[in-house]
């Protein structure tokens, strides 16, 4: 499995390398830790400035290369020296971590949900969802919202076998079903518990009018909806039978529920308190509402106090 790791000196990133090395990862792994700085630019006229620029510059430079090689030398205890590369570049954050995702080619981005207070600036929400966006692979983001207070060396000493809880949201689309091979073929610590949901949109008449109603109209919507949760129904049963083979018998959960999607994924996560969410990156959004509202995983994503990972079935373009 080739990871691509980009972090930027926060503090938010260096919680992340923390938590990624707490969890399992196909032992042949390789991992590219990727920073981005931000492009040099000189103003016309202004040589003073600019020689300061050019200072302040390569100091930054430096720190940049000391954040590289101090994460480095903590994954590599993990991963292998062999197996851990580096590389600063320059540019957009996002598109430059697009760009060398596709171009290595990486099958899991890994990074940090936020970087306030890094040399970076722009590594905010809106690198994430351009990231989450036109990844041509899978991204996992690391969350702290509801870890801040979390002493990461303490977390450390606990033992590797401590459980982490991983809501599998599934329906019938090609990224989700991606999912269920991605949970599959990857090793998990060994209290790890999962559990299978699927959230059928609750049916509502098609008809609004006082004037107009048809009851043959809402008859056939309310059999369509009846076939969308029995086909619901068969998936996380499928799912959860295949995740037994792997885990136990009887040790995956699974429902089906009714209402927002969105909506009860952070619920029962919370509820829960799932340490990550697994999903299909941006499954059944094609319609004119979704895309004024935004998808259901950028709702997920946006939203959840807990880690996110958005399985795609890999793109070249």
């Amino acid at each position: 499995m080739k990871i691509l790791l980009t972090i930027d000196g926060s503090y938010h990133s260096d919680n992340a390398v923390e938590m990624f090395l707490t969890m399992a990862w196909p032992p042949d792994s390789e991992v590219r830790i990727l920073t981005v700085a931000p492009r040099l630019h000189e103003v016309p006229g202004l040589t003073a400035i600019n020689r300061m620029s050019e200072q302040a510059y390569r100091a930054l430079e430096v720190d940049i290369a000391k954040v590289l090689q101090e994460a480095k030398e903590k994954i590599s205890q993990k991963f292998g020296a062999a197996r851990v590369t580096t590389l600063l570049k320059e540019g957009p954050p996002a598109d430059v971590i697009v760009q060398e995702a596709r171009t290595w080619p990486a099958d899991m981005i890994v990074m940090g949900s936020h970087g306030t207070s890094g040399y970076n600036e722009n590594w905010l929400g809106g690198v994430t969802t351009s990231v989450v966006n036109h990844a041509p692979c899978s991204v996992q983001v690391i969350n702290f919202i509801n870890t801040a207070s979390i002493d990461m060396k303490e977390r450390k000493k606990q033992p590797p076998e401590e459980e982490r809880r991983f809501l599998v949201a599934v329906n019938d689309s090609p990224n989700s079903r991606a999912v269920l091979d991605e949970v599959l073929s990857r090793p998990w610590a060994p209290n790890s518990t999962f559990q299978i949901l699927s959230v059928v949109r609750e049916p509502k008449s098609l008809v609004h009018s006082r004037f107009f109603k048809d009851p043959e109209i809402d008859e056939n919507h309310r059999k369509v909806y009846a076939a969308q949760k029995a086909q619901a129904e068969a998936l996380v049963t499928d799912y959860a039978g295949k995740l037994d083979a792997k885990f136990g018998k009887g040790k995956v959960p699974h429902h089906v529920l009714e209402g927002s999607v969105r909506n009860l994924i952070l619920q029962i996560a919370q509820d829960w308190g799932a340490d990550m969410i697994i999903l299909g990156a941006h499954d059944r959004d094609k319609s004119i509402l979704e895309h004024f509202l935004g998808s259901t995983a950028r709702a997920v994503l946006n939203n959840a106090n807990c880690s996110v990972e958005l399985v795609r079935t890999r793109r070249s373009s």
